[in-house]
């Protein structure tokens, strides 16, 4: 989730390298061993495995301080997880008390906030409830751009993801217009990397369903590109990605070209195991 993966890297900067002693030295070790544990498993899509050392990730976390920001991520990080696993109840729960403690640490107007308001609309997108939904995006993108600037990463990622959820309701225009901003942005921040992959699938997914065969391929052939050429990791499955490519070259009867895309995909797959 975006800025979820945000606050984790809030956390590696703030507390690797801080001095402590005692029984929060012994805590800390212990958080960070369960975190990457559930990272490990979550990955792997070891549900079970992941819920079970975020718990125990969250049993260490609660032997810090009270304002220590990782028990929030830890609230954060098992939420997805339940989320992930189809407990949306448990998930809100989590997010919810996530989203207290930050109001009650930074107020309504701070980056982490908006993270938890963020995290929480994915989660009613996923519930079917899109309005709720949709105002809670637009409040993450308006405290991020207010605490980073307009142009931002962070911001162009708060508006992919009010892309994607324009495209599930075939709000094409609008998701057209939010990912070419949010990709301008990401292009001229972050450069060629898998966040810009995805703008661009995103793209060719609304020219799809706009019958714009063309444009549509062209940012899945961009995307595809950025894969090949592009190390590290993905933060979703390659093969599903690019399934509608695959389909809108199937149905234009260019079957040897959709098994070449098909060979690249597996390639890709390959290298990054």
């Amino acid at each position: 989730m975006m800025l979820f993966g945000i606050m984790r890297r809030l956390w590696t900067t703030a507390f690797r390298d801080r001095s402590s002693s005692g029984d929060e030295t012994s805590a800390a070790e212990s958080w960070d061993k369960w975190m990457r544990s559930g990272d490990a498993a979550l990955a792997e899509g070891r549900l079970d495995d992941a819920l079970e050392s975020y718990a125990r990730a969250l049993s260490e976390a609660k032997k810090f301080n009270s304002r220590d920001d990782r028990f929030k991520i830890t609230l954060t990080t098992l939420a997805t997880a339940y989320s992930r696993n189809g407990d949306t109840v448990q998930a809100e729960h989590l997010f919810k008390w996530a989203l207290a403690l930050a109001e009650k640490d930074s107020g309504s107007d701070d980056v982490a906030v908006a993270g938890c308001w963020n995290n929480l609309a994915i989660l009613r997108q996923e519930q079917g409830r899109y309005a709720e939904a949709e105002e809670l995006f637009r409040r993450a993108i308006t405290v991020t751009e207010s605490a980073l600037g307009t142009n931002h990463p962070d911001v162009a990622a708060c508006l992919r993801n009010l892309a994607v959820l324009f495209i599930i309701q075939d709000k094409y225009a609008e998701a057209e217009q939010l990912n070419k901003r949010g990709l301008d942005i990401w292009e001229n921040s972050v450069g060629a990397d898998h966040g810009l992959m995805n703008f661009c699938v995103n793209l060719a997914l609304v020219y799809g369903k706009h019958g714009k065969d063309a444009e549509a391929e062209a940012w899945y052939e961009k995307a595809l590109l950025i894969s090949e050429l592009r190390a590290g990791p993905v933060d979703c499955d390659i093969a599903t990605i690019f399934e509608s490519y695959i389909l809108l070259l199937q149905s234009a009867g260019r079957e040897g070209e959709a098994r070449h895309v098909e060979d690249r995909v597996k390639a890709i797959r390959e290298r990054l195991r």
